[in-house]
């Protein structure tokens, strides 16, 4: 016998302190259910079935919580509730609710047909294709779905993943309104018609799979939270002019799988039922759970998730959480204030660029200076050093453009300073910011600039913990942003130019800049690896262009060193010294060369009119000031020949040579005397030989020069003599039989001198 049991119409919380009702008071109620129980005791076979008025209270291991006065319908109820728990409890046997994995067959059943025999390969495929999948992405996701009690979950809650019903009865059950069977059973069969009837291919009806879009589906989760749920779903999760659709459309990657609409279904329905917990928000992992197929690369929900992150307007992060909530997110605060930035403050974003350009080119390099973003071209100086011009985000470059701000505005300084024509066109460079990147820095700086005045705010804000934190963790990655785009940004140099032909216009050669070094530095390195600027200049590179197109300079025989340094700062189709010093140091090491001739010069101290005086050529290296004269070889040559009395060889290469004294020669080695008893009064010649390393044989000669050589010199005149004899197993290349041949000419060997056979 089976005895169903109500106590009372209208319930006995109904009945709480009111004393004079027809169907008796608060405590008769309790007395005859007590003996109700009582009676069923002593009957076999009856059976007694109460139904409490509420459910016991979620996720609680109190066993005197009761419940959520929602359901229990205030304090009435809870009394009424706690009377019966203690009348019944003596002999209750309580049927609890089905748990999660029950859930699963009980909505399996409810909703699907059973398995054909036949398909149930197909459905242990799917699963193990998931296994496989998880195993390989163990990093991205949740420790647990690695397990093989993983797969089995999938077996038994197919054709619905394990995680969807997770959510629904670890997180959505919490919520007072939500029924844990009828209420997952109505979402589910909202869901299912839904996919059907779209013809949704998925193998698994995943969080991310919930059309939140449709009206039946997301009234089923909304009738659940907060009224004011209603627009987050519609301006960030799944409406027609939502942020995850824009980012699906905007980005192509995101859009062959619906990334960022997923990723937001899997953040709303994971994270709205914990907004009023203390652990709100559902983790990183679990959303690309939620979201991840098979085949699918699973970084793109990191992407999506980010840039949702970095758009949407309700959508909040701390930490690897995330959670939409109804109050507009300092993530929409710092967009609208970022966008004013960039459209009606644009000047306070570069006053910001321009900073950080200062702080950029701190180290210079090679550059004797750097002016970054002049107002004007009189704020560039016009002085005999090397200098960079950093062109303001203003004036940006359009790679092979003739027409562009940055090309107009190294046109002006180059041009001239202030008023007065520029006069050192050669020692100016320009580097420029590329049009397109210039978007990205100039949003990177208005982002910083918001979330700077968001955190200084956050008080007027009143932004709680996690918001602060969220704004500062945001304006550290603008700020680093910043110092990424800036190299990305300024990649472009613009080198004046210009063809050796008299009256040839100057322009503007475009020259693209790589690296992570600081701005001026690496452009000083790009500029010199393409031999444009030289903190070290060859004397044989200088002897080149006194050769070609500076030889009118030195037409009458010499050129000072500061008429050569005022013209190589002038005109641009000379080479770039860094400063007057690099050329000091070239014409010092001129005349040291051995082959000076041919590809040095000689220098001198000064010039009467007639000759020179301190002539130098083939010594060692000297130094050397702006009034130092860089002298033709053949005039030296000839001066050297007038002041030699016995008319040696005094035109002969390779030994030092010096005029001032009357003394000139050529020479190669020294060695010891005759050694006799003779009287020094009777010693009147010297004599000797000397074998020089081939490596070392220039260092060697200098020794003999200056230990042996200038001895002699003091006390009379000498005559040197250089004897090569060069020998090669496999024999000479013609190329070198050709060379040495005509520069023995060139230099006047003795007759015979030539090469042979063995």
């Amino acid at each position: 016998m089976c005895s169903l049991v109500r106590l009372g119409g209208r319930g006995p919380r109904q009945l709480f302190a009111d004393e004079n009702l027809p169907a008796g008071s608060f405590d008769t109620h309790f007395t005859f259910a007590q003996g109700l129980t009582e009676a069923v005791k002593r009957c076999p076979g009856v059976l007694l079935v109460v139904s409490i008025p509420a459910s016991s209270a979620h996720d609680s291991d109190d066993p005197d919580a009761l419940g959520s006065e929602t359901e229990l319908g205030g304090y009435g109820g809870k009394e009424a509730l706690a009377r019966l728990r203690k009348v019944i409890g003596r002999l209750e046997s309580s049927w609890r609710p089905a748990t999660a994995e029950e859930s699963f067959e009980i909505v399996r059943r409810r909703l699907f047909k059973p398995i054909d025999p036949d398909l149930v390969a197909d459905r242990d495929a799917v699963a193990q294709a998931f296994a496989e999948y998880y195993r390989k992405q163990a990093a991205e996701l949740p420790e647990e779905v690695r397990s093989p009690a993983y797969m089995d979950r999938m077996q038994q809650a197919y054709p619905i993943h394990p995680e969807l019903f997770d959510r629904l009865y670890q997180d959505w059950s919490t919520l007072d309104p939500f029924q844990r069977t009828r209420g997952v059973l109505r979402l589910m069969a909202s869901v299912i018609s839904a996919l059907w009837e779209a013809g949704d291919q998925s193998p698994l009806i995943m969080p991310a799979s919930l059309p939140l879009e449709l009206t039946n589906v997301n009234q089923e989760l909304l009738r659940n939270l907060e009224d004011s749920f209603k627009p987050v779903l519609d301006a960030d999760v799944d409406g027609e002019g939502s942020t995850s659709r824009e980012l699906d459309r905007q980005f192509p990657n995101l859009g062959k799988y619906q990334a960022a609409r997923r990723v937001a279904r899997a953040v709303f329905f994971g994270a709205a039922p914990t907004l009023g917990s203390a652990n709100r928000g559902v983790e990183a992992q679990r959303i690309r759970l939620a979201c991840a197929l098979p085949g699918e690369t699973i970084e793109t929900y990191g992407d999506a998730l980010k840039r949702m992150s970095d758009k949407a307007s309700y959508l909040y992060v701390e930490g690897t959480r995330y959670w939409f909530d109804v109050r507009q997110s300092v993530v929409r605060q710092a967009q609208e204030q970022a966008e004013q930035f960039r459209t009606q403050r644009l000047d306070e974003v570069h006053a910001e660029l321009v900073k950080r350009l200062k702080a950029a080119v701190a180290d210079r390099g090679a550059f004797s200076g750097v002016h970054v973003a002049p107002g004007t071209s009189e704020e560039v100086s016009d002085d005999e050093s090397i200098r960079l011009v950093v062109l303001g985000p203003g004036q940006p470059f359009i790679e092979r453009s003739e027409t562009c701000a940055a090309r107009d505005a190294a046109g002006e300084i180059l041009a001239r300073r202030g008023a007065a024509a520029r006069q050192r066109r050669n020692m100016v460079v320009f580097l420029a910011p590329d049009h397109r990147a210039i978007e990205h820095l100039e949003q990177a700086a208005a982002e910083y600039l918001a979330w700077t005045r968001i955190v200084e705010d956050a008080v007027a804000l009143n932004l709680d913990k996690a918001q602060e934190r969220q704004a500062t963790e945001r304006r550290d990655r603008a700020n680093d942003a910043i110092t990424v785009r800036l190299g990305e940004t300024y990649r472009w140099l613009l080198v004046p130019r210009q063809d050796a032909s008299a009256g040839a216009p100057v322009e503007l050669n475009e020259l693209k800049v790589e690296g992570g070094s600081g701005l001026a530095a690496r452009a000083a390195d790009r500029l010199q690896r393409e031999g444009i600027l030289y903190a070290q200049y060859p004397p044989a590179l200088l002897r080149h262009l006194l050769d070609g197109p500076l030889a009118p300079e030195w037409a009458d025989g010499s050129v000072t060193l500061s008429r050569l340094w005022e013209v190589l700062c002038q005109y641009p189709y000379l080479p770039k010294l860094r400063d007057r010093g690099v050329l000091e140091s070239t014409v010092a090491s001129g005349p040291a060369s051995v082959t000076w001739q041919s590809d040095g010069f000689a220098v001198a101290d000064l010039h009467d009119g007639t000759r020179f005086g301190g002539l130098v050529a083939g010594a060692q290296a000297m130094s050397a000031g702006p009034t130092t004269l860089i002298v033709r070889p053949d005039v030296a040559l000839a001066q050297f020949e007038a002041d030699t009395p016995t008319g040696g060889n005094g035109e002969e290469e390779g030994g030092s040579q010096k005029s001032g004294g009357g003394i000139g020669g050529t020479g190669t080695g020294t060695g010891t005397g005759d050694e006799d008893e003779t009287s020094p009064a009777s010693l009147t010649r010297f004599q000797g030989a000397v074998v020089l390393d081939g490596v070392r044989m220039v260092k060697q000669f200098q020794q003999v020069a200056e230990e042996v050589l200038s001895h002699l010199q003091a006390e009379g005149t000498i005559t040197v003599t250089v004897e090569i004899e060069a020998n090669s197993d496999s024999g000479y290349d013609d190329n070198v039989v050709r060379t040495v041949t005509e520069n023995t000419v060139t230099l006047k060997f003795k007759p015979g001198a030539g090469f042979e056979e063995s």
